[in-house]
């Protein structure tokens, strides 16, 4: 890997928002360095739960996060590097643009919806080399390799001509020129999640914005400051929320000790309103309480 880092041309252009000072942590790495520490002091584990009905604990998820971060670097990604995203809006989806966060790339979370011309578009603007992907969507990424320079397909599951997702976890030789989650301190400014959106009038180019590590923990920082997160919530996050957005409301859930519900319909909104306290996340990043309490037993 390496090579494939955030052009410093207009291409990518810092996102249009109020960006804090960096802090002086490594956001994603202290995060998650703190988590585990953090969830032996919880009276009970939050959970990421698909509108499946799918359920994965906190410690799970900060574990498998960690260990794939380190796999990435020990197969030489450099920070700033663009890794795309290739998944439906869910579990695997935040647990993938997470990894490279954490190892200090850049995500691209793709849109399944968007066409393969924007796709590729994007992939070749950003010169991105890799694509994490679940195995329902194994099959575009190939196809979209052969249309940009994408070098290697990871899959959560087994697919041909992929690498399984799970080999990250596995040690793996280590190149001398790998960076490791210790040296990310020195690189947080290369990280961060890109937007993308159509293909210009020119029809040549698809126009990114950069979302900046430090401008999603800044965020961070003041959601945890101003909304009252607690282990009693659920924290549900729509659709519709952007990527940037849902990947901050998500930490905050998760290091508050509410559980988070991904992928929301209205339907399991309600579900779950009528069973609990409910924090639901809107695209602003505005958290807005429901008044409904837990049940008697729930």
């Amino acid at each position: 890997m390496g090579g494939n880092r955030v052009p410093s041309s207009a291409a990518v252009n810092r996102a249009d928002r109020h960006c804090p000072p960096p802090p002086e942590e490594c956001p994603s790495s202290s995060i998650i360095d703190g988590f585990a520490e953090r969830l032996r002091h919880l009276p009970a584990l939050p959970e990421i739960i698909d509108t499946s009905g799918k359920r994965r604990d906190a410690a799970e998820f900060a574990s498998t996060v960690r260990a794939a971060a380190t796999g990435l670097l020990r197969r030489g990604l450099r920070p700033g590097d663009v890794v795309a995203v290739l998944s439906p809006r869910g579990a695997a989806r935040l647990t993938a643009v997470s990894t490279v966060l954490v190892a200090g790339g850049v995500a691209l979370p793709l849109e399944p919806e968007s066409d393969s011309e924007t796709l590729a578009g994007v992939l070749t603007e950003t010169d991105a080399r890799l694509v994490i992907a679940t195995s329902c969507l194994a099959e575009r990424a190939l196809e979209l390799a052969e249309r940009s320079r994408l070098r290697q397909v990871i899959t959560f599951g087994t697919v041909a001509d992929t690498t399984p997702f799970d080999e990250l976890l596995s040690p793996a030789p280590v190149r001398e020129d790998h960076v490791s989650l210790r040296d990310m301190s020195v690189f947080c400014a290369d990280s961060g999640i890109l937007a993308y959106g159509p293909i210009s009038a020119e029809g040549y180019r698809v126009p990114t914005v950069l979302h900046p590590r430090s401008c999603l923990f800044g965020e961070f920082q003041r959601m945890v400051t101003n909304f009252g997160v607690t282990g009693s919530d659920v924290v549900l996050i729509a659709e519709t929320v952007p990527e940037p957005d849902r990947t901050v409301a998500a930490g905050l859930a998760l290091w508050s000790g509410a559980s988070v519900v991904m992928s929301t319909t209205g339907e399991r909104l309600a579900q779950l309103s009528a069973t609990r306290s409910v924090t639901a996340a809107s695209p602003a990043l505005s958290c807005h309480r429901s008044d409904v309490r837990s049940a008697p037993g729930g």
